[in-house]
C-alpha cells in the first residue's frame, strides 16, 4: 500500500479587463438584494463580467484592513473598535465582515475580466491616511494582486499621491469633484471619478479630460437619462448600482452603432439659453400665429435642468407695425400694432448645422386648445432656394385641437 500526500498548487490567475465601461458600485448587490461591499456582491459583479467592482477600505483600531463603507458598523465606530469586536456582527447574508485580505483573494479567484476598484477611505485621525495607504499597498503586493487592481480611488488627494509614490504603475482616480483635468494630469493622477451632476455642471471637463489623457468615470449613475448621457459622451467608466441596466443601455445606445456625439445641451445652468448654441426669432413669424416671439426670460429660460418655453397672454407692441419692407404674403405682420400673446422660438441657425446624423430630444408638452409646441429643422439654404423647396423635417409637432396625437 502506497500512501501519498499531495499539496494542490493553485493555478495562477490571469486577468484581462472586460471591454465595457460598467463598474459595479460596492459590487453588484441591488438586483439580488445582496449586502453592499460583500464578497457575494463582488462575485456577482464578476459573474456579470463588469469591467470593475468598487469596494471601500477602512482600518480598525487594531490596524486590520476591512471592506465596509460607513465610518461605523453596527453602531461601533470602526477606528475605535477592534476587528474581533466588529466581526461578531455578520452581514445580512451571513457573511463575516470581510477583511481586505479575504476580499482580494476572493476577487482573484475564477475572475478573468473584472478589475478591483479599491476606494481608500480617509481617516479623521491625523497622519493615519498615509499609514492606511501603505498597509493597503503592502497587502496588495504581498498577495500579488496588482494585476487585478483596475484603479485606486479616494476623496483624499493625499492618499492618491501616496499610492503613485508607492507604485508608479498604479492607476488613480479622484472622487471629490473639485479639480480640473489639467490639475489632475499635472499631479500624475490618472483619472477623475466625479458625481454625474458635477460633470454636467462642467461639460468642458469632458473634452479637457480626453485632450489631456485623463480617464473619465462618473458615480453613481442609476437613471437611464444619466447612463445614456455618459455613454454618448464616451466615458471610460460608469459607476452604478444598476449594472444590469447599464448593460441594457449600452445595447440601446447609438454609440453601439457607430454614432459619435458632436453637439448637445443638457441645460445644466440657469438663465437664458446658452448663446453659443441658441439664438432667437423675434416678432410675428409665420402661419398667422398670434404669439409674438421675444427673448424675455419670462418666455424662455433654463432652470432646474430644463429649458422652459412659456407662452403668456399679455400685450406687447409689434416692432414691425406698418413696416413697408415686409412682403405681401406676410403682410399680416405689419397690420397688427399690438400682440396679445408672447412666446419664444429658439434655434441653432448660424451656430450649428448637420447634414446627416441622429437628433434626440426629451420634451414635456403642454396641453390645451391653441397650443402648438414643435421641434423641427429647416435648411441652411432656405433663404436662397426658398421654402418649402429647401426642405423641412418636423421631429415633433403637437397641435392643441388634436391632443391625443403627436405629428412627425
Amino acid at each position: 500500500i502506497l500512501l501519498v500526500s499531495c499539496k494542490t498548487i493553485p493555478q495562477k490567475e490571469t486577468i484581462s479587463f472586460a471591454n465595457n465601461p460598467v463598474i459595479a458600485h460596492r459590487g453588484a448587490w441591488k438586483t439580488n438584494n445582496l449586502p453592499q461591499n460583500s464578497i457575494a456582491s463582488l462575485k456577482q459583479a464578476i459573474t456579470l463580467k463588469c469591467t470593475g467592482s468598487e469596494f471601500d477600505v477602512r482600518m480598525t483600531k487594531d490596524n486590520v484592513l476591512i471592506v465596509t463603507h460607513d465610518a461605523d458598523y453596527n453602531d461601533l465606530v470602526i477606528e475605535e473598535s477592534t476587528y474581533a469586536e466588529l466581526s461578531k456582527h455578520k452581514l445580512p447574508n451571513g457573511e463575516i465582515l470581510p477583511t481586505l485580505k479575504n476580499f482580494l483573494l476572493a476577487g482573484m479567484q475564477n475572475n478573468t475580466a473584472t478589475g478591483l476598484v479599491c476606494e481608500i477611505k480617509p481617516s479623521k485621525i491625523k497622519d493615519r491616511n498615509i499609514i492606511i495607504t501603505k498597509e493597503v499597498m503592502k497587502l496588495v503586493k504581498k498577495l500579488k494582486a496588482e494585476p487585478f487592481i483596475l484603479t485606486y480611488i479616494s476623496f483624499s488627494y493625499e492618499i492618491l499621491i501616496k499610492v503613485k509614490e508607492l507604485d508608479s504603475n498604479a492607476k488613480t482616480q479622484y472622487l471629490d469633484g473639485s479639480k480640473s483635468p489639467e490639475i489632475l494630469k499635472n499631479d500624475n493622477i490618472t483619472g477623475l471619478d466625479y458625481l454625474t451632476y458635477k460633470l454636467k455642471q462642467h461639460p468642458e471637463w469632458i473634452e479637457n479630460a480626453k485632450k489631456n489623457g485623463v480617464l473619465l468615470n462618473a458615480w453613481v449613475a442609476d437613471k437611464v437619462e444619466d447612463i445614456d448621457w455618459l455613454l454618448a459622451n464616451d466615458f471610460n467608466y460608469i459607476t452604478t448600482d444598476e449594472p444590469e441596466l447599464v448593460f441594457e443601455r449600452i445595447k440601446a445606445s447609438p454609440t453601439s452603432k457607430g454614432y459619435e456625439l458632436v453637439w448637445s445641451d443638457e441645460f445644466n445652468y440657469k438663465g437664458k439659453p446658452d448663446p453659443t448654441k441658441w439664438t432667437y426669432d423675434y416678432g410675428f413669424i409665420a402661419n398667422q400665429e398670434k404669439q409674438y416671439y421675444t427673448d424675455s426670460l419670462k418666455n424662455t429660460r433654463v432652470e432646474n435642468g430644463n429649458l422652459i418655453i412659456e407662452a403668456h397672454k399679455e400685450k406687447i407692441a409689434n416692432k414691425d407695425f406698418k413696416n413697408a419692407t415686409i412682403k405681401d404674403w406676410a403682410k399680416y405682420k405689419k397690420e397688427i400694432d399690438t400682440a396679445q400673446y408672447t412666446s419664444a422660438r429658439i434655434k441653432t441657425e448660424g451656430l450649428a448645422a448637420w447634414k446627416y446624423g441622429r437628433i434626440e430630444v426629451s420634451a414635456k408638452l403642454p396641453k390645451g386648445r391653441g397650443m402648438w409646441p414643435a421641434i423641427w429643422m429647416l435648411s441652411e439654404s432656405r433663404k436662397e432656394i426658398g421654402w418649402p423647396e429647401s426642405g423641412e423635417i418636423d421631429i415633433m409637432e403637437h397641435v392643441g385641437y388634436d391632443n391625443d396625437t403627436i405629428h412627425g
